[in-house]
């Protein structure tokens, strides 16, 4: 029956009436349709929680304060574990939309990030390894994006591109000082070129630590490395849905009436 008062019902018995169809469609929808759509049932079990509760401020003064009080914070309670299960679900359903197209943005940063690797390894020269820093801090972002869904794997390995990213972010600072010595007039007294020699072998320890560690990031075949991220991801989604599978019975328990004994 729709929420409303029928005009020939007497007021008490209408808010009864409505605060049991609340309750049942709840629950019905906590217990029965939850597997099909979590999202919208959940969303109608706190829209039916609402209205629940709003009934009770209506019947201040028709009903013992006290157990006013009791059954208002009982669903109060409920309805915030099902905000929390709601605000999950929601983001777990929207990122759920995005992924497989985020997944094929990956997997071609992922390969033209080891493109540049390649190029820079073998040239060693001020263009090709500033388009690999490039490549590396894409890398890093979505890492960093991922993380906290795909876990302690991905956020180690997103330490491992940070670390790639600033050896790089140094020796290509250093490549645009060589270049300027090299080329201005320098306004103070100093030896270019023992400065220049000082530069060229940090760069030279720089570009050989960065290469070692763009090795073990780039180490995957890309089908590979997209099949890790898969795993992780999915993991990640499971694990942030598991709440959400824990509070149908719980609001059932908290919400039915009592039997009588």
């Amino acid at each position: 029956m729709a929420y409303k008062f029928l005009a020939d019902e007497p007021v008490s018995a209408a808010i009864i009436r409505c605060g049991r169809e609340q309750l049942d469609r709840a629950i019905t929808q906590l217990t029965e349709r939850i597997n099909d759509d979590p999202v919208g049932a959940v969303h109608n079990a706190r829209k039916a929680i609402k209205k629940e509760r709003s009934l009770l401020r209506l019947a201040r003064g028709a009903m013992p304060s006290g157990q006013r009080r009791s059954e208002n914070a009982t669903l109060r309670a409920a309805a915030r574990g099902l905000s929390n299960a709601r605000d999950t679900e929601v983001m777990v359903t929207a990122l759920e939309e995005l992924s497989e197209r985020f997944a094929g943005q990956l997997l071609r940063s992922y390969k033209r990030g080891r493109k540049a690797l390649a190029s820079a390894r073998t040239t060693r020269s001020q263009e090709d390894l500033h388009a690999w820093r490039k490549r590396v801090k894409d890398l890093w972002y979505h890492e960093r994006l991922l993380a906290p869904t795909c876990g302690p794997t991905v956020r180690g390995r997103a330490k491992e591109s940070h670390r790639l990213a600033d050896l790089l972010g140094d020796d290509h600072d250093l490549g645009l000082l060589r270049e300027k010595l090299t080329r201005d007039v320098v306004p103070v007294p100093v030896d270019v070129d023992a400065v220049v020699r000082l530069i060229d072998h940090r760069r030279g320890e720089l570009q050989t630590e960065a290469i070692l560690i763009g090795e073990r990031v780039y180490a995957e075949p890309p089908k590979a490395f997209r099949r890790r991220m898969k795993r992780s991801w999915d993991a990640g989604r499971a694990a942030a849905q598991a709440p959400l599978e824990q509070h149908p019975a719980e609001l059932a328990a908290a919400t039915r009436e009592p039997q009588p004994s």
